[in-house]
């Protein structure tokens, strides 16, 4: 819980707009804890932060009372981190997908790049076309959906 906590607390930090929308970590955490009696514990987001920081025997109280709950726990924490690792690459991937499109070039602004570019090649959304001199574009089958994505990301402004 609190790996989670902290994990949605410094992306935020960074991404605060690919993540605006979805709902904090410990918000959500509120919303699976409602169900649980935990005694002398706050289940609001921020009481159960502030216990976890300064009550010694609240993990202790807190383990005892989950103990029966880790499988759902467990399960609530990973599709929140896959959720999240999710909207970033979104929000970082399909501007440089949609751009691939458009210029048929596979071009990197920096070297950190280089593993999004290998994952881009070996999951084939993005491919490399030798008839003739080398050119790339998105695979078929979600250039649209890469166009779409991009054009939501960046809406068109009006210059007249």
């Amino acid at each position: 819980m609190a790996v989670a906590g902290s994990f949605d607390d410094a992306i935020r930090k960074e991404h605060e707009d690919a993540l605006g929308s979805l709902k904090r970590y410990w918000d959500a955490l509120e919303g699976f804890l409602t169900g649980l009696k935990i005694e002398g514990v706050s289940v609001s987001a921020a009481g159960f932060k502030a216990s976890l920081k300064s009550d010694p025997t609240f993990k202790e109280r807190l383990q005892k009372t989950m103990a029966g709950h880790l499988g759902a726990l467990v399960a609530d924490v990973r599709e929140f981190c896959v959720s999240r690792v999710a909207a970033l690459r979104a929000h970082t991937d399909e501007p440089w997908l949609a751009a691939v499109c458009q210029t048929h070039e596979a071009e990197l602004q920096s070297l950190q790049e280089l593993p999004s570019l290998a994952r881009f090649f070996d999951t084939h959304l993005v491919l490399c076309y030798r008839n003739g001199d080398e050119w790339y574009d998105v695979h078929p089958l979600i250039a649209e959906h890469v166009q779409a994505q991009a054009a939501a990301l960046d809406p068109p402004t009006d210059e007249s």
